[in-house]
């Protein structure tokens, strides 16, 4: 059965350090602005949400399918005047998805919340910490009730790391995506 670490971990006690279904899901919504409500009016008229959540993995940093919706609201979100007039003047799918990897104001958005969150992230300490309890597990002289909570330790470790991963794969992506669409 498919599960990323998320569910391993709440579930059965345990990540895994490569996992294939591990995902990193980033909040996006509307900001408190000028445009607020205009951009409202853009999403309820594209039936698309106020907030979702983008799902990244290693292996496909920004999917449409599985972000289509979340697409669309970090494109009207991070709308300044001018695109959304043109948001606003046209019923085709201008404010989609599709149009995502040429939208400057949308990749920078982007790229700043996922900086934002990888400010939080210390991967050197986790990794660090992953080798800390890896040699206290192969040692004998703890007690089981200690080994379980070092071995719940490097589960919890091994899926902060894997978030890690997929934050700075993203970034990366993003980033070279954003550099394309200056050019």
């Amino acid at each position: 059965k498919k599960a990323n670490n998320a569910k391993l971990l709440l579930d059965y006690g345990f990540a895994l350090a490569a996992n294939p279904h591990a995902r990193l899901r980033v909040p996006i919504s509307l900001d408190d602005d000028s445009l607020l409500e205009r951009k409202r009016r853009v999403l309820n008229r594209n039936r698309a949400p106020h907030f979702a959540f983008l799902t990244l993995s290693l292996d496909s940093p920004l999917t449409l399918p599985a972000n289509f919706s979340a697409l669309t609201l970090l494109r009207v979100a991070a709308a300044d005047e001018a695109a959304l007039e043109q948001f606003e003047r046209v019923d085709d799918d201008t404010c989609g998805p599709h149009h995502v990897f040429g939208d400057v104001h949308a990749l920078g958005r982007l790229v700043d919340e996922l900086e934002r969150m990888a400010v939080c992230d210390d991967g050197k300490r986790d990794k660090d910490a992953m080798v800390e309890c890896r040699r206290a597990l192969d040692g004998d002289d703890l007690p089981h009730c200690q080994r379980r909570r070092v071995a719940r330790t490097l589960f919890a470790l091994r899926y902060r790391t894997t978030r890690a991963d997929i934050l700075r794969a993203s970034l990366a992506f993003v980033r070279d995506a954003l550099d394309e669409a200056r050019q």
